[in-house]
């Protein structure tokens, strides 16, 4: 079964346009200067330059020295590790509730 949408079915191709020939229907009745100008502005925006700023620049370098840098220091690892291990770990409880408090308080 076939459905009949506005006068066009499947086996009726005979009255289906092209995407290129609506455009060109539209475009007969542009006049000619208004095409010129649609063709140099396409013409300009080819043509255009972006330049970044020095410290842009010099940011985007940070940034890729940031990413060459190791997610995790595994030398600090290993020395809380070894400490953790012999009993030498030290554990400083103010200073442990103090960060903990300002961790709350940016929460907040």
């Amino acid at each position: 079964m076939s459905v009949n949408f506005n006068g066009i079915n499947a086996s009726d191709t005979g009255n289906l346009r092209t995407k290129n020939d609506a455009v060109t229907q539209t475009q007969k009745g542009v006049p000619p200067q208004a095409k010129a100008t649609a063709e140099t502005t396409a013409a300009k925006a080819q043509g255009d330059q972006v330049s970044f700023s020095s410290q842009a620049q010099s940011l985007k370098e940070l940034e890729g020295s940031i990413r060459k840098l190791p997610e995790v220091d595994q030398d600090k690892v290993a020395r809380i590790k070894a400490a953790l291990a012999n009993g030498s770990y030290q554990i400083d409880n103010q200073k442990l509730a103090s960060n903990l408090l300002s961790f709350e308080e940016e929460i907040h």
